[in-house]
């Protein structure tokens, strides 16, 4: 169960935070939406917007959604015009998702469902959204077998696609995406994760992904596996 839905679990951090009256009434928020208690959630939504009246966290996103699932159409379809003036605000139903992390499938469905009634169009991959749930995971061992010694393809959010080659000791040559269509660097397995530091692409700054399966792509799409890092996701596809 996520920390937000655990009374002992806000408490703890409003009192490690105690000025962020923000960050506790969003948190509190997510709670109540997770419990199905769509109301309560928009009105800790709305009192947290009245004191940062813009789109951080997810606090829109998640309001336009109640909003739809409450019948209020015309104020979620609002909140949705508002959110587009963030350059930093989700376009589509998967990135939003990104921004409010969800675990239970059924509160996943329910943001979905309200985001998608709001007006707010499905993210570019099959089912509208990244399922990025436990039993979806790769684990670190599994990892190395998928991708270390194979060769991946996607398509870039710039709709450009790119083949990223991977010798068994973690090297690898990537071709094709923008900005940069051509690059270097290597990989390491750590735990469940895989981290990589291109030569050029991110100032050559190491990160560190998980990797989940995507029950609901196909090779065709190019989105049979995705990467989830503090950034996004990016789904690939294994070349066969």
């Amino acid at each position: 169960m996520p920390f937000w839905v655990q009374d002992s679990g806000i408490n703890k951090w409003i009192r490690i935070n105690p000025r962020d009256r923000f960050g506790y009434l969003n948190l509190r928020s997510r709670a109540h939406f997770s419990m199905g208690e769509i109301a309560e959630a928009a009105n800790l939504l709305e009192q947290a917007l009245r004191l940062i009246p813009e789109e951080r966290g997810g606090v829109m996103a998640l309001l336009a959604a109640c909003y739809s699932l409450l019948g209020r159409g015309q104020d979620a379809r609002a909140i949705i015009e508002i959110r587009k003036r963030n350059p930093m605000a989700g376009s589509n139903v998967a990135e939003s998702l990104f921004q409010v992390p969800l675990g239970d499938h059924a509160v996943v469905g329910r943001f979905a469902e309200g985001l998608i009634k709001a007006g707010l169009p499905p993210g570019k991959i099959a089912g509208g959204y990244f399922p990025a749930f436990k039993e979806n995971q790769v684990t670190g061992e599994e990892i190395k077998k998928l991708l270390l010694g194979s060769r991946i393809t996607g398509i870039g959010r710039d709709g450009h696609p790119w083949w990223l080659d991977r010798e068994k000791n973690g090297e690898f040559t990537r071709r094709g995406g923008s900005p940069i269509s051509f690059d270097t660097g290597i990989s390491r397995i750590e735990g469940d994760m895989i981290c990589t530091k291109f030569q050029k692409m991110l100032w050559g700054i190491e990160y560190c992904a998980t990797v989940f399966r995507n029950p609901r792509g196909t090779n065709e799409s190019k989105d049979e596996h995705f990467l989830c890092t503090d950034i996004g996701f990016t789904p690939f596809s294994l070349v066969k």
